[in-house]
């Protein structure tokens, strides 16, 4: 690795302690960092579930796609 991805790591690192440290002071208990002090509407939670879920069936679509075509299965 190069003096670059270390620099980029570090700010990236501090950056992410700085922002958690400003907006810890807000989180009370687990479930206000979790389910946003379960102020969200039953709407917003699915739609949030939905993508997560459509995002990580993409990823894992792809991986098993390339998966598929390497392994010479592809029929």
């Amino acid at each position: 690795m190069k003096v670059i991805d270390y620099v980029t790591v570090a700010t990236f690192l501090i950056g992410v302690f700085w922002l958690g440290s400003r907006f810890y002071k807000w989180i009370g208990a687990p479930d206000d960092f979790y389910l946003a002090g379960r102020q969200l509407t039953p709407f917003i939670l699915a739609a949030s579930m939905t993508t997560a879920n459509i995002s990580l069936f993409s990823l894992m679509g792809r991986v098993f796609a390339a998966w598929w075509e390497s392994s010479g299965s592809s029929g």
